[in-house]
């Protein structure tokens, strides 16, 4: 009865040790699958946007084209700016949102928020 009991307790042993030694095993392998998914899911995000970015430009190249050059001189030729209607400033706004990406969105808004505090100073 008692090399039964000693078995037994051998037995015991070696199924817990398995089972602590698998879930160690997961536990570690958990921050990776984390940061798999995240890369994954930031890989998506970047090629879904070039992929956008690559339709509107196959779709409008022109349009993007003459968008670049009037972006261009309002960007360097400072004159433009003070000789510009409403009108035209509503069509390059117009555009920058229709075919721009987000990061010239983002910086038209920047420079157009600057522009306008160093006109109303």
């Amino acid at each position: 009865m008692d090399s039964l009991l000693v078995l037994f307790g051998d037995i015991l042993r070696i199924v817990a040790t398995v089972i602590i030694t698998v879930l160690v095993m997961y536990i570690k392998v958990i921050p990776e699958l984390h940061k798999n998914l995240i890369l994954q899911s930031k890989e998506h995000d970047n090629n879904r946007n070039l992929q956008q970015e690559a339709y509107y430009r196959q779709l409008s190249g022109e349009k993007i084209e003459k968008l670049f050059e009037k972006w261009t001189n309002f960007l360097v030729d400072l004159r433009t700016i003070e000789n510009m209607d409403e009108d035209t400033m509503y069509s390059i706004t117009s555009d920058v949102f229709m075919y721009g990406s987000d990061e010239t969105i983002n910086s038209f808004a920047k420079y157009m928020k600057s522009t306008h505090r160093s006109e109303s100073i």
